[in-house]
């Protein structure tokens, strides 16, 4: 099983030889642009975890109309590829035959919920873009007093996102590692992916920027105020 090699120093061995998340860090922040195998990674790395010990994932977003709209496709992808039969989905759950637990769920519907989450090892915030202030307000102390790692995988959006202004646009907190990837860093390359980048590179510049190299989407604002304001010779009224 090989991983992606930019996050190798997130996993290390234990005292019992067990691959573990790093103490070292509380949070683990990665982002970037399409194709960097960011979720990827992430995935494959908690499904080798959760088989070598008992331990429970929590993975949320804030918008999630149903379980195909969680990360639950992804692991169990991974799940079925490097350890087929270790996994079972049950319900809205997947769980190891060593009592591994992984549940999903979203926030914005459910936001109480956040306060409930004791007890798990990890906590996988996936589209951290779209985090709203009130759901980090309250997951942030939850996760962190129950001495869980967060870790958090997004694509920049808006400079008016909470995580963007807390782990990027600021000096991010104390024991965080934070990796940046693009498609040009991933060591296992989708050609798909590089094709429509480098066609999106010389037909869309600025988008290319945006979706394939994971900068701030400069073209929303512009977008929103195209066609909404006009330019006008103002003369001053005589008295």
């Amino acid at each position: 099983m090989a991983l992606h090699p930019s996050f190798k120093h997130w996993l290390v061995k234990d005292s019992k030889g067990r691959i573990v998340l790093n103490p070292q860090y509380s949070v683990l922040f990665s982002y970037g642009g399409r194709g960097g195998g960011k979720s990827e990674f992430i995935g494959e790395a908690l499904a080798l975890i959760g088989t070598q010990q008992k331990i429970k994932i929590v993975c949320v977003r804030e918008f999630s109309t149903s379980i195909d709209d969680s990360v639950m496709p992804l692991l169990i992808e991974k799940m079925d590829e490097h350890f087929p039969n270790f996994y079972e989905r049950v319900g809205s759950e997947i769980r190891g035959r060593n009592g591994t637990l992984f549940s999903f769920k979203g926030l914005a519907r459910n936001i109480k919920s956040i306060k409930s989450l004791f007890g798990y090892s990890a906590c996988w915030i996936e589209e951290g873009d779209a985090i709203s202030h009130k759901a980090w307000e309250l997951l942030d102390p939850t996760i962190r007093k129950a001495g869980s790692t967060m870790i958090i995988s997004m694509n920049r959006d808006s400079e008016d996102s909470v995580l963007d202004k807390e782990f990027i646009q600021r000096t991010p907190p104390p024991r965080t590692s934070i990796v940046n990837v693009n498609y040009t860093d991933n060591p296992f390359p989708i050609p798909k992916v590089i094709e429509k980048a480098e066609r999106m590179k010389e037909n869309d510049y600025e988008l290319y920027r945006h979706l394939y190299l994971g900068e701030l989407n400069k073209l929303a604002k512009e977008q929103v105020l195209y066609g909404k304001w006009r330019t006008d010779i103002f003369n001053t009224p005589s008295d």
